[in-house]
């Protein structure tokens, strides 16, 4: 119970001080502030927003499951997107005349015209619903983990909308500074969960490596037999370039000063994640390690 109480608690202060980064941040008096804020921004605080944006909702939490419960070509893919921002860094380093846009819908509106322009906005709309609606069913998940006694529902509905309030008032650099403030928490907790986990499963690094070396679900053959789908690793290449134009990651570009920041921002970023990745991944293995015979609702 003190465990459930320490972690609402941490769970409440999170979410007051992104409240407060949110309202405190200088209210956008234009469009072009409202969607790209100044373009001056640091590298090192475009790199916290992508990271941020990158871990979020199910991100955080699948990967835990999988690393658990699925085999070893399936916990690879979870690092895959990686690939994706490095691809980004490539191939926008060449696309310098749309660095000044203020969406994907109006580089493509500058292109293609006002139909596909229209069809594009739709498009990332609905994407953007697709990842609040995954961010929301993480914040109901952890909230019904501490409350059994209030309904989560209303305690989601109220953080959604006050989400949802200061991302309105201030826009892109409201959402910017709550970004870095989400990269570095989720950063500090995932290691410190990494190591918690570490320590409770009580076993030596050497017994725990041996453990799932014997598992024949992480032994490294099981990348290449034709029954375990070895051709997903290779199709998440060409999907990655489709996935590229991803609406949150884009708008990471056009807050770039230049093509050459946009290159550090995500090369940078995709380190960072196979870093971060690791470290998640880790949770799940540790949690396998300690008690491999838990149900997937259960971890």
């Amino acid at each position: 119970m003190v465990w459930l109480n320490s972690l609402l608690l941490i769970i409440c202060t999170f979410l007051l001080l992104t409240l407060v980064v949110g309202l405190t941040s200088r209210k956008a008096t234009t469009f072009r502030a409202y969607a790209v804020d100044t373009k001056r921004l640091f590298t090192v605080k475009l790199l916290a927003t992508l990271l941020g944006t990158s871990f979020c909702g199910v991100s955080l939490l699948s990967p835990v499951e999988v690393c658990y419960s699925a085999d070893l070509p399936k916990v690879v893919l979870t690092f895959m997107p990686s690939l994706t921002l490095w691809l980004t860094s490539l191939m926008w380093i060449r696309m310098a005349p749309f660095t000044q846009h203020l969406s994907i819908a109006g580089t493509i509106g500058s292109v293609y015209g006002k139909y596909p322009r229209i069809i594009v906005a739709l498009l990332a709309t609905c994407s953007a619903i697709s990842i609040v609606k995954d961010q929301i069913n993480a914040i109901s998940t952890i909230i019904t983990i501490c409350l059994d006694a209030i309904n989560p529902t209303s305690i989601t509905v109220l953080a959604t909308l006050t989400l949802i309030f200061y991302a309105t008032l201030a826009g892109m650099r409201s959402v910017t500074n709550t970004d870095v403030l989400q990269c570095i928490t989720f950063v500090v907790i995932i290691a410190l969960i990494a190591k918690l986990m570490f320590k409770k499963i009580d076993k030596p690094t050497l017994d725990i490596v041996s453990f799932l070396q014997n598992q024949e679900k992480f032994k490294l053959s099981s990348l290449f037999h034709l029954d375990k789908q070895p051709l997903n690793l290779l199709l998440y290449v060409p999907f990655s370039c489709f996935i590229i134009a991803d609406p949150g990651n884009i708008q990471r570009v056009y807050m770039c000063a230049s093509p050459a920041q946009v290159k550090k921002v995500f090369l940078y970023g995709s380190l960072l994640y196979l870093v971060i990745m690791f470290f998640v991944c880790l949770i799940g293995l540790f949690a396998f390690a300690g008690n491999p015979t838990l149900s997937v609702e259960k971890i």
